[in-house]
């Protein structure tokens, strides 16, 4: 007998018993698998463990809930995103998802440019109060800096 669901099948006993379910579903004591609630991506009997991207866990525990944050991918509470979508940021100071700056494709913080959106050329440069490097990304070098190639035959580049 086939499971519905079901993700592995072990030989238990005379016949085949379902031993895991499929994403969305959980195995019971009776070893079929039950649906989890809606946007659940893991439960158990006691309900859900973990939500689908965009959706948490309430305080309860007993529902997944549509982060309302915009721009935000993984959120903990209705009002405090924990990952944001590409070309935005989480704003420590108010959990929230703020836009990386310029041509910036991906930014952990407002002055902090992690990749530069294509055809755009990133500056690295030594910052003595953060204490750390960071890049700024340009449409074109800025006055007093040039573009180098980094790879031969390649669009990457960098101001130098």
């Amino acid at each position: 007998e086939t499971h519905p669901n079901c993700q592995n099948c072990a030989l238990m006993g005379p016949a085949p018993r379902c031993s895991e379910c499929r994403k969305g579903f959980f195995l019971t004591d009776e070893n079929s698998c039950q649906v989890c609630s809606d946007n659940c991506d893991r439960c158990g009997s006691a309900g859900c463990l973990k939500c689908w991207e965009e959706f948490f866990l309430d305080s309860e525990g007993a529902e997944c809930k549509k982060c309302s944050i915009p721009f935000c991918y993984l959120c903990d509470s209705p009002d405090r995103c924990q990952l944001c979508l590409q070309g935005y940021y989480v704003d420590k100071s108010t959990k929230t998802c703020a836009k990386c700056p310029g041509s910036c494709l991906v930014c952990s913080a407002a002055d902090r440019c992690d990749q530069c959106k294509l055809g755009s050329t990133p500056l690295v440069y030594f910052s003595c109060e953060k204490d750390d490097f960071l890049t700024v990304c340009f449409e074109t070098c800025p006055d007093s800096f040039h573009e180098r190639k980094v790879l031969s035959n390649s669009a990457l580049g960098r101001c130098t």
